[in-house]
């Protein structure tokens, strides 16, 4: 018997039909989900709350885009850029301690916690060496060398203590991340806005760049971890297709109160009689924007923590040893990283476009208005396509289809600037206006999934292991950082090879400028394929993924039975 078509359903229908079904679910998730509907809108204005915080104190950090406060305070770039490769070199001393801490849940043998304790206590000891150690030498480079050094280390350190003692006496009850959530809004609100009150006319330059790095390196202890979901968002669902949406409306949201800041931001400042370069401005803007973000993001109290793990009193320690050897030596965490040492591409595609948006408004404000407008119509249905694509095929197929997309889609705008094109500016601004529009939806769509992809990696490793290890999975940063920093190295030599030597409106001589834009579509192309071919590789199918995810759910159950047993022991005996 044929089946029955049903009639298409008009939008007012089919919104009807969807505002029905979350009222329904508002209390008790669906069948096929995890979250109920109140509580997917407490993770949606949480979201709102982090990323509108994130839009007025973000630029209160110490590295190299710190150019709000460089422009502010009259501090010079090149002090940070030396500071934040200092910041680098000992995130590799001690950057694996703060992974381990939080993957243990602050929970350590005793042997291991006098050890923390002691490596703690030389990181403090080192700081105060550091700071009175009365030695100029590389002060050139940048002012108070060494008590710059010390403010690193001190924080540092002080961010361990804090998380494992957080997690040690929250871990428990709110999970791994929710307890940094609404302990440190607080803090981080008061750190905010004692930057706002430096007297920095009245300060010299060595004193102000000193007292600037510590105010705001406690604005960098307590600001991700206390507006960042994205560690958290891997623990609120073990459904793979919850998982994508999630992943796929919660930027549109944020994207949506980034871009209403960034036009509201000028009229408030200019509403209150201060400019947004005035120190004074933040005075009144960030103690108010900040308390309300606050109350936003205090709804993440309504969201719960649920990944398939193993609730006892006394979860199995992770050692260093084991944390090293299962991170290093699992074949999709491997995938899932090795992106990081190919996203130049991504940063190359992004440079073309950035400054093609600053040749169309200078030079022809049609190209301007084009290329200013590519992404606007097409990341939020990207981020949304995904959704029915995780429906229909599995994860790894819509990876490479999306890589391997904009592989393709990126041809057309190269042979733009290479064939006839150059002689026919309309035809290149379609050219360029259309594929690139359709770059960024596969490039969204992307982004979405392979976030989906990590949650199944770590879930995976969790199976494998017994371990579950978000925070651990960082530690790829080691290998990913000097490949990030070769391509530093390299790439102002391939600009000076092409004529780009400091002065970007050489860019506007037509030699140079299709020199570079051609370089520059040609690195991306390769790193974006490079990109795609390790998810060739992958192996973690929809089915071997159910599967994964019925044994550690039956793991946790049987912990939590046994666990419930023994509590109900009575003293001095064990229940027959």
């Amino acid at each position: 018997m044929a089946k029955e078509k049903t009639a298409p359903r008009n939008p007012v229908t089919a919104f009807g039909l969807w505002a029905k079904s979350f009222a329904a679910h508002w209390s008790h998730p669906k069948p096929e989900n995890d979250m109920s509907s109140s509580e997917q809108l407490a993770l949606q204005v949480a979201n709102l709350g982090g990323r509108a915080y994130s839009s007025i104190v973000g630029f209160w950090g110490f590295g190299q885009g710190a150019a709000i406060a460089s422009v502010i305070f009259g501090l010079k770039l090149q002090h940070f850029y030396v500071n934040g490769i200092m910041s680098a070199i000992f995130g590799y001393a001690f950057g694996f301690v703060g992974p381990y801490i939080t993957d243990n849940m602050g929970r350590f043998t005793p042997q291991n916690r006098n050890r923390l304790l002691m490596a703690g206590g030389a990181g403090l000891v080192l700081a105060g060496f550091l700071w009175w150690l009365p030695v100029t030498r590389f002060d050139h480079l940048m002012p108070d060398f060494f008590k710059h050094l010390a403010v690193n280390v001190f924080f540092t350190v002080v961010g361990n203590a804090l998380n494992a003692v957080i997690l040690r006496v929250f871990g428990k009850r709110w999970g791994k991340f929710k307890p940094f959530k609404f302990l440190y809004i607080v803090p981080l609100l008061l750190s905010a806005t004692a930057i706002t009150f430096i007297p920095y006319r009245t300060m010299g330059y060595n004193r102000l760049f000193l007292v600037t790095h510590i105010m705001c390196a406690a604005v960098g202890l307590f600001g991700a971890p206390a507006t960042g979901l994205g560690d958290m968002l891997r623990r609120v669902s073990t459904r793979p297709q919850e998982r994508v949406r999630l992943f796929a409306i919660l930027p549109v949201i944020g994207g949506l109160i980034h871009s209403v800041y960034t036009m509201a931001a000028p009229v408030i400042f200019n509403v209150i009689g201060a400019g947004e370069r005035d120190l004074l401005s933040y005075r009144l803007v960030i103690p108010v924007y900040g308390a309300f973000c606050s109350v936003l993001m205090l709804f993440i109290l309504r969201v719960k923590e649920r990944v398939m793990e193993e609730q006892t009193e006394k979860p199995p320690e992770l050692s260093l040893r084991e944390q090293f050897r299962w991170m290093f030596t699992d074949k999709h965490m491997w995938i899932q990283n090795l992106q990081n040492w190919f996203s130049f591409g991504g940063d190359a595609f992004e440079g073309v476009i950035t400054w093609l948006c600053l040749y169309g408004n200078r030079m022809e404000w049609i190209k301007g208005i084009v290329i200013n407008a590519i992404k606007l119509p097409t990341s939020t249905p990207g981020n949304i396509l995904c959704i029915p694509l995780a429906k229909r095929w599995p994860k790894r197929r819509i990876m490479i289809f999306t890589q391997m997309g904009q592989v393709i889609l990126t041809v057309p705008i190269l042979l733009a600037f290479l064939g006839t094109a150059e002689a026919s500016p309309y035809l290149q601004i379609a050219l360029v206006g259309i594929f690139a529009g359709l770059r960024n939806l596969l490039g969204c769509s992307q982004t979405a999934i392979e976030s989906a992809m990590m949650c199944d990696s770590l879930d995976h490793l969790q199976w494998r292991s017994g371990y579950r290890m978000e925070a651990s999975s960082g530690l790829y940063g080691y290998l990913a950082t000097p490949v990030g920093m070769l391509v530093g190295m390299v790439s102002p030599f391939v600009m000076k090879q092409i004529g780009v030597i400091g002065d970007m409106d050489v860019l506007f001589d037509a030699t140079i400028r299709q020199s570079f834009i051609v370089t520059m579509l040609l690195l991306s192309m390769v790193s974006t394929f490079a990109n795609g071919v390790p998810y060739f590789f992958y192996t973690l199918s929809p089915q071997k993924m159910a599967q994964v995810r019925e044994e550690l759910l039956a793991r946790a159950a049987k912990a939590e039975q046994e666990g419930a047993a023994g509590a109900e022991a009575p003293e001095g005996g064990e229940l027959a």
